[in-house]
Formats: C-alpha cells, structure tokens, sequence
C-alpha cells in the first residue's frame, strides 16, 4: 500500500519525525476520525471503540510555528466501531453530539 503525501517535503530542512494513528470511527450516517489513543478516545467519545482492521497510510510535512520545528508525521488509519457495552443511550447521544460538532 503506498502512503499518501500531503504538503511538500523540506528539501533543505530537517524534519522531527512524528507518528500518528487514526482510527475512523461510522456510526450510521457519521464518521469521526479520533487519533487511537484509548485515554483521548474516551475523552472525546464518552466510551470506548473497538479497532478492526488498517484501512491505509499517510505521510504529512509541516511547519509547527510554535515548535519552530518543520515534521514528517506517518500516520496509519484504521477503521472502528463503537464498544456495545460503552454505556447505553447515553453514550450514543454524546458520541453524536461530539461527532457532529467536530466538522
């Protein structure tokens, strides 16, 4: 699988290597992205996701002006589901709330 490039690599700089996981999460006609990242997952999902299979790569080069740093980030994407014992209806009214205010 050959990994998607965004933005243009810094020919004369160096670059802090980063790495990421993603993983996107549907539920009916949304989709969240959320980094996979268990204690940010439940943070911002109000429970907990179920990772099923790597679903492709990327490759990110930019500039953090508050780092004064130019990055190369890898990150890998999967795809998820939401846990069926991740707490009931109230949950699921979260998960959607935070979803939809995420675009």
């Amino acid at each position: 699988m050959t990994d998607r490039i965004f933005g243009k690599e810094f020919e004369h700089e160096v670059c802090r290597a980063r790495r990421a996981a993603y993983v996107v999460v549907r539920d009916g006609d949304l989709v969240a992205p959320v980094k996979r990242d268990s204690r940010e997952v439940s943070e911002e999902l109000a429970c907990e996701i179920t990772i099923d299979s790597e679903i492709g790569s990327a490759v990110q080069y930019f500039y953090s002006s508050d780092d004064q740093v130019y990055n190369r980030m890898n990150a890998t994407f999967f795809t998820g589901r939401f846990s069926a014992e991740a707490g009931g209806e109230i949950f699921k009214n979260r998960q959607r709330e935070v979803i939809a205010n995420a675009g």
